[in-house]
């Protein structure tokens, strides 16, 4: 897709959320660029821009975690204009079993009472975590979670999807 700059908001959001991130939020993990997205014809298409999946997690996919522990999820979110913490969104968790035929985890389980359903819970500072259990989430028909390749999705309609895949080892 193509826009052109003297007519589109490009610039101005671009500049916003980079300024926001420089202007104290926490580095980006991992050298990696803020999570943004344009809408058609110009201007954000979201209001908050994300750091992207924070450790224990790595970005680049390649963290392997053993079946039956918890697995931290974690993110931070800024304000697109002002790059303020944000600590008002319900980012919510899906997860996908990337095998042979790709499932859908029917029930991501927290293993935290602090957590509702899978909503992440806000933690300060725009950070958002929820402890994800790989013993008590489960695949339709209640069939446990197996041993491979999983997708994970931190998703909301204020914010661009941000993806990861890691591993769930025996």
């Amino acid at each position: 897709m193509r826009f052109d700059l003297r007519f589109s908001m490009l610039p101005l959001c671009l500049a916003a959320a980079l300024a926001g991130c420089a202007a104290g939020t926490p580095a980006l993990p991992n050298g990696q660029a803020p999570s943004l997205s344009i809408a058609p014809g110009g201007g954000c298409r979201y209001s908050f821009v994300s750091t992207g999946i924070q450790p224990p997690i790595n970005a680049d996919s390649s963290s392997s975690f053993q079946l039956g522990r918890t697995v931290p999820v974690k993110i931070t979110f800024t304000d697109c204009t002002t790059g303020a913490p944000v600590d008002a969104l319900t980012p919510t968790i899906s997860l996908l079993f990337l095998g042979t035929d790709s499932l859908d985890v029917n029930e991501v389980v927290s293993s935290s009472a602090a957590d509702s359903g899978n909503v992440m819970r806000p933690a300060g500072n725009g950070q958002y975590i929820f402890n994800l259990s790989t013993k008590r989430s489960q695949f339709n028909a209640g069939q446990d979670l197996i041993p491979g390749t999983y997708e994970l999705t931190i998703w909301g309609s204020s914010f661009a999807d941000v993806l990861v895949k890691f591993a769930i080892r025996p």
